[in-house]
């Protein structure tokens, strides 16, 4: 079972100390690494707040999604040295990243993932324009064409035999144990909430704490799968 490692958020001066003794050794171009650099805006504005104070002029990368960043945020970390962002294209099919839970969508709220937008419009006309050669580069079985539509659309016989179709089955064994992980974890923590006395915990220690739940029911998961898991139908909180 493969199961996400969940990073401690690092206070933004501790990383800056860092990175200025690799600046001290020379470096000069480095790497941020982390699966999803820019999920808490308030570390990257102030991360980068820093190194644009402190004039530590060092170049850097990173790997975000393109829901987890704000134009305000790009400048910043524009002027903080950021030259290169990694986003991960997981297909451009939007069925598939319907299917796999993936993506951002342009679709309109009845669900149709095929409504185009003044926005994707350039790209769903060099889509059309592309899949418009399709017999010409011997994918004639993969497409067919909905002249009521004026739309090309994968075929059945394409769709699952396609290589994405055995990677979708994988993350979706994949994403099965982490969301059940992830929803046991904020339900018990809603319910200590519920019956506890205490202020509420400030934004990361909450997160902290959830993490900290979700890993044992990770390590449950792992060693016994759902053997112990029992399910419960009573109402109230238990």
């Amino acid at each position: 079972m493969h199961l996400i490692e969940r990073d401690r958020l690092r206070s933004p001066e501790l990383l800056v100390e860092e990175i200025w003794q690799l600046k001290n050794m020379g470096i000069h171009n480095i790497h941020m690494y982390a699966d999803l650099f820019t999920v808490n805006r308030q570390q990257v504005v102030e991360l980068c707040e820093l190194m644009i104070a402190e004039r530590i002029n060092i170049k850097w990368t990173c790997n975000s999604r393109v829901d987890y960043v704000d134009e305000e945020m790009l400048q910043l970390m524009g002027k903080a040295g950021n030259w290169l962002i990694s986003w991960g294209i997981e297909s451009g099919n939007e069925q598939i990243l319907l299917r796999s839970a993936l993506g951002i969508y342009n679709a309109a709220d009845d669900g149709d993932v095929n409504v185009v937008t003044e926005e994707t419009k350039p790209y769903a006309d060099l889509r059309k324009k592309v899949l418009s050669h399709h017999k010409e580069i011997g994918m004639e079985d993969a497409f067919r064409y909905s002249a009521e539509d004026d739309e090309y659309y994968e075929t059945a016989e394409y769709e699952m035999s396609s290589p994405h179709m055995a990677m979708i089955d994988e993350f979706s064994e994949i994403s099965f144990w982490d969301t059940l992980a992830t929803k046991l974890a904020q339900r018990d923590l809603a319910a200590q909430e519920a019956i506890g006395t205490a202020e509420p915990l400030p934004p990361e220690e909450r997160v902290t704490k959830l993490w900290e739940i979700e890993e044992r029911y990770q390590e449950e998961l792992s060693e016994n799968g759902l053997a112990n898991i029992r399910i419960d139908t009573k109402p109230g909180l238990h």
